[in-house]
């Protein structure tokens, strides 16, 4: 039988421990930010919600959103801007800037037809190119919950969830639940970012209107609806037009929803829409 000596455990124990206090030291004196494990400590999110509108013609009208992540560097004096879209829309009306509801040119019913996601920039230059008015929600502060489910109905649209295929059709109603191939039009695809404990029904509101039953539907994911950051919506706006011919700002007309959560759909207000030039006016 063996007899283990006494001193060597000792001697294993001892060296652990010194191997510990190493590592430890190490740490000490890392820079802080090697430290960090979670890049999302210093991170935060924001939403825009546009609506576009040509005179009350449903087959103008359009909704879209931008999705931003906003991460602060101890060392950098401005924060990093990065962008995300939803600007769902027929391919052919992303060419030609309108919808058909119920019929086409040639009297026969509209069908689901194929869509897809572009970027903030792509809706504005369509609309802004057929003179169309355009108002903005936000941006305003998010849960990171919120952000997340906007990145994964993002992939879904542009085709990365397997087995799912999105169409799309202006008057969607009975298309929207198809399991493996759902049909979206330009609101629902930005409300269906959340669709528990329901999915949020429009029904024939276009524009504005369903605009702010879109951002409505979501404000349980919004941090402080009354509050815009100094700055941001420049910021956001410059990051969307980064690389090409850039738009006024204040060509996009603010809109103020009221804080109240318990108020009714026509609670949203707007102001005149040169009232505030630093911040794209109010409407």
């Amino acid at each position: 039988m063996q007899i283990k000596n006494p001193r060597s455990g000792r001697a294993i124990a001892l060296r652990l421990v010194a191997a510990v206090a190493l590592v430890a030291c190490a740490l000490a004196f890392l820079p802080r930010r090697s430290r960090s494990s979670s890049p999302a400590a210093s991170d935060s999110y924001y939403m825009v919600i546009y609506s576009a509108e040509e005179g009350k013609i449903s087959e103008r009208a359009h909704c879209f959103a931008t999705f931003a992540r906003v991460t602060w560097a101890s060392d950098a004096p401005t924060p990093r801007i990065e962008l995300h879209h939803i600007n769902w829309f027929s391919v052919r009306g992303h060419r030609c800037g309108w919808t058909y509801n119920l019929v086409e040119t040639d009297g026969k019913p509209t069908r689901p037809e194929p869509g897809e996601n572009r970027t903030t920039r792509d809706a504005l230059e369509l609309v802004l190119g057929h003179h169309r008015r355009v108002t903005r929600w936000g941006p305003y502060e998010i849960k990171r919950e919120l952000y997340e489910k906007a990145m994964r109905q993002i992939d879904l649209l542009e085709g990365r969830i397997p087995g799912k295929k999105v169409l799309y059709k202006s008057l969607d109603l009975g298309y929207r639940d198809r399991p493996e191939t759902p049909v979206l039009n330009c609101i629902h695809a930005v409300s269906d970012i959340v669709r528990e404990p329901a999915l949020l029904r429009t029904w024939m509101a276009y524009g504005d209107p369903a605009a702010r039953k879109v951002v409505r539907h979501l404000r349980p994911w919004i941090k402080s609806p009354a509050i815009e950051p100094p700055g941001l919506w420049h910021a956001i706006w410059e990051e969307i037009w980064r690389g090409a011919p850039k738009r006024r700002a204040d060509t996009i007309a603010r809109a103020e929803l009221d804080p109240d959560p318990g108020l009714t759909s026509n609670a949203g207000t707007l102001a005149s829409a040169g009232a505030s030039q630093s911040t794209g006016g109010t409407r």
